[in-house]
C-alpha cells in the first residue's frame, strides 16, 4: 500500500521544517490520516516529486473552523486567530464560501524527518 501523503501550500515548509507548524486543518471529514502514522509532506503532487518532510500524526478531532483558538492558531504557523482564518479562506477559497460553523478534521503533528 503506498504511503498517504499530505499536500502544504510551499509557505508552510519553513515553518513545519523550523517545528513552528504542528497541526493543520483540513475541510475533508471522516479523517484521512491515522494517529502513529508517518506521511510524506509534499508541496507537489506531480509525478517526482520528492517530500520536504515526513510527520508523524499525534493526534485528530474535528471542530468547527471557528472553534480555533489563538494557541492553536500559533500551532497552525500563524501569529493570530485571524491571521489564520484569513489564510485558511484563500488556501480554500475553491471549496465555496468559507463556513465558521462548518467541521474541519485537525491533526496534530511532529516532524520526524526533513527532505
Amino acid at each position: 500500500m503506498a504511503e498517504a501523503v499530505i499536500l502544504f501550500k510551499p509557505c508552510h515548509v519553513a515553518p513545519i521544517l523550523a517545528r513552528a507548524k504542528t497541526q493543520t486543518r483540513r475541510l475533508h471529514v471522516p479523517f484521512r490520516w491515522r494517529v502513529g502514522a508517518v506521511h510524506g509532506c509534499f508541496t507537489d503532487m506531480r509525478r517526482g516529486a520528492r517530500p520536504f518532510a515526513r510527520v508523524r500524526i499525534l493526534r485528530r478531532w474535528s471542530e468547527p473552523l471557528g472553534a480555533i483558538s489563538e494557541a492553536d492558531a500559533r500551532a497552525e504557523g500563524y501569529g493570530s486567530r485571524e491571521d489564520y482564518l484569513r489564510a485558511f479562506e484563500e488556501i480554500n477559497r475553491k471549496a465555496g464560501a468559507v463556513d465558521l460553523g462548518r467541521e474541519v478534521s485537525c491533526y496534530e503533528f511532529e516532524l520526524v524527518e526533513e527532505g
